[in-house]
């Protein structure tokens, strides 16, 4: 929800302020990141600080019986951090030229920052109506394994600059579409990690297992945090 507000406001201010929109575009980005490390953050600090989730106590995935969801988490958020911002961002409209206001100066935020925060908050509300449950764990692993797609079909947008790789996919509706699958599965494969380790698990071992998930999560994060650089250059 916090993405969500902030992403409001730099479509508001790029709007208002045309000059400054890139500049605004680096700081939404760089709170995207900020507030998705701070959420995780917070739970691995007070995993830490309490005594049940010492290290001489903790049990492996494979003794809690979540590998297959901390997998899952994992690389779902190295795929999203991968691409997003990074690569999202620099997506434009095939009409840019136009001088219209919407494949202007609007296009990125409405159709990039705001379009993937409401698709992730989207997706992390339907898990929470329709999810999968435990019985259907390597389901969830498989999808977040498929996500591996959006890579190329993100990447072969109208991403610019680009110097290598041919634009395969000029069209505005295409990178909507990827970027909307790509930011429901995000919040959707995510959510149904946590609620299956939340409801296989027992409670006694929720703690130590939610500790698992967040380093999981970290890494994740982190990971696609480095490849994001190295997808932007092959471009």
């Amino acid at each position: 929800m916090t993405s969500i507000i902030v992403a409001l406001l730099i479509v508001a201010l790029c709007n208002r302020q045309p000059q400054r929109s890139h500049t605004l575009r680096v700081w939404q980005s760089c709170c995207h990141d900020v507030v998705g490390e701070l959420v995780i953050a917070d739970f691995f600090i007070h995993c830490m600080k309490n005594p049940e989730a010492n290290i001489q106590g903790m049990l492996s995935y494979d003794e809690l019986g979540v590998w297959q969801q901390a997998a899952s988490a994992l690389y779902t958020l190295l795929i999203s951090m991968a691409i997003f911002p990074a690569v999202g961002v620099l997506v434009v409209s095939t009409s840019v030229g136009s001088g219209s206001v919407w494949t202007g100066r609007l296009f990125i935020p409405v159709c990039g920052y705001l379009l993937y925060n409401a698709g992730d908050l989207c997706g992390r509300i339907a898990c929470s109506y329709a999810p999968l449950d435990v019985k259907h764990e390597r389901l969830v692993l498989v999808l977040s394994l498929a996500r591996t797609v959006f890579v190329p079909l993100l990447m072969l947008c109208n991403a610019q600059p680009r110097r290598h790789l041919p634009v395969v996919f000029p069209s505005d509706v295409a990178f909507v579409v990827f970027m909307t699958a790509f930011s429901f599965t995000n919040g959707y494969l995510l959510s149904a990690s946590l609620m299956q380790v939340s409801r296989k698990v027992e409670s006694y071992l929720q703690e130590r297992a939610g500790f698992l998930m967040t380093s999981a999560m970290m890494t994740g994060l982190s990971i696609g945090g480095f490849l994001s650089a190295a997808l932007v250059a092959i471009l």
